[in-house]
């Protein structure tokens, strides 16, 4: 019984707050549907703009390894000619001759042997291949983490909508008390101005609040590659997250071992393969070919075939593959430095995540002993003011000051829940929220293959 009350405390706040985010804002379109976050990634993950090009990334470098495979594949290849030709001749036995001519022929060729150019392009295309793969995987993290972040702001940018609108019911509830007073005459009349320019501040600040909502459900929806904005559903609050500093080490290991790092990895060795392919440039190629042809200019057909084996070797090609060399070294050079910026900052983002899920819970706890404060303030001061010994200002500033508590709670809470996603992100973990996915599952056993 408690949960469907629950459940239907929490669907007529929805429809509060939708009601009033778009209310005289004829303008602001969106999808009816209500989206939680399992809809947002699995949405997202799958029509995401950078999830095609990601995928597509990793075709051409299919296709580049399936073409590097190919060149040492045979050759076949067949031609045909025909030709006509006519002589006018001038003089007593004029005649016109005419030749016909026609041939054909068909050839195949292999090459046999390139000092081992190949098996190093080869590897290069293979480590090329390993790295768009781990870059899209690396993009499905990334995507996820914005997604989730996007997701939590929304909710919190609804949050504090539906404080701004108790804010504004309590304002005007006392207006209404405040009039009730001064029409018996118990409360003088400034009072009603003050509990009216209160309604009025409350009202500037929930336009505000809407206009909040509305920009926060616009980047959820980009977040996830729709066109127009969509609604999302309210959040449950849970238990936070427990963590502290002692599990740094732990973290930064796994983070060490994430897509993006593999990914660089697999550059850094694709560029050691360029180095040697580069000094492969002046040694010999060898291949082979056979061919059979046909001609005529008259019947019977001329006819023949061939075999032929081919040696190429560039004894000297001025600076040509000096230079290649020269370009392939400090190629390896920048990518190798790349990585290791790259770990060297793992370090900071661990420390960094950790410390704002701490930071956040901390503000959490600090501000739920302030909202239960603040809230008794606001009925001490509303119980004095109704007693006759409290003043307007008095109810003011205690409102003010549990309006503040609850959005700094709120604001705590989210913060919380959005340093868990980049700390997700930054351990190249995909969000919990998530697992259907055919991307999200090959993840996983990836993670399985590795521990073992």
């Amino acid at each position: 019984m408690r949960k469907i009350e629950k459940l239907s405390a929490i669907f007529i706040m929805m429809a509060l707050i939708y009601t009033n985010l778009y209310a005289q804002d004829s303008d602001f379109i969106a999808d009816s549907k209500i989206w939680s976050l399992k809809d947002c990634l699995k949405y997202g993950l799958k029509h995401h703009p950078k999830v095609i090009m990601a995928d597509s990334d990793v075709k051409i470098q299919e296709a580049a390894l399936l073409n590097t495979e190919s060149s040492f594949d045979p050759k076949l290849s067949a031609s045909m000619n025909l030709g006509n030709s006519k002589e006018n001749r001038i003089g007593d036995n004029a005649a016109n001759h005419s030749n016909h001519s026609q041939s054909e022929s068909i050839s195949i060729s292999k090459k046999l042997y390139d000092s081992g150019k190949h098996s190093l392009q080869m590897k290069q295309s293979k480590e090329a291949l390993e790295s768009a793969k781990k870059d899209r995987e690396t993009t499905l993290i990334d995507l996820a983490a914005n997604i989730k972040t996007m997701f939590f702001k929304a909710q919190q940018a609804q949050s504090i909508l539906q404080v701004k609108l108790e804010t504004l019911e309590g304002y005007e509830k006392h207006l209404k008390k405040v009039e009730s007073y001064v029409e018996v005459g118990t409360h003088p009349p400034y009072d009603i101005t003050k509990a009216q320019v209160d309604v009025a501040n409350a009202r500037v600040d929930l336009i505000s609040a809407k206009s909040t909502l509305k920009q926060a459900l616009v980047n959820i929806a980009n977040a996830i590659g729709m066109e127009r904005p969509i609604f999302v559903a309210s959040y449950q609050l849970e238990e936070l997250p427990q963590i502290d500093e002692s599990v740094k080490l732990d973290f930064v290991k796994i983070a060490q071992d994430r897509p993006e790092v593999k990914s660089s990895e697999a550059r850094l060795r694709a560029a050691e393969y360029k180095i040697k392919e580069a000094r492969t440039s002046l040694k010999p190629t060898v291949s082979t070919s056979a061919g059979y042809s046909w001609s005529r200019t008259h019947t019977p057909q001329d006819h023949g075939w061939n075999v032929g084996l081919g040696v190429s070797w560039t004894l000297y090609d001025g600076r040509t593959t000096k230079a290649s060399i020269d370009s392939a070294k400090n190629s390896y050079k920048r990518t190798k430095a790349s990585l290791d910026n790259l770990k060297l900052n793992i370090d900071m983002e661990v420390e960094n995540c950790i410390n704002d899920i701490i930071d956040s819970v901390q503000r959490v706890k600090a501000n739920e002993i302030l909202v239960k404060q603040s809230k008794e303030s606001l009925e001490l001061a509303e119980s004095r003011y109704d007693a006759g010994l409290g003043s307007p200002l008095e109810i003011t500033d205690a409102r003010v000051d549990f309006e503040k508590a609850k959005g700094n709670l709120i604001k705590a809470y989210f913060d919380c829940l959005i340093a868990q996603a980049k700390l997700d992100n930054t351990l190249g973990r995909m969000p919990e929220e998530y697992s259907l996915d055919k991307a999200v599952e090959e993840l996983n056993k990836r993670e399985v293959k590795e521990k073992k």
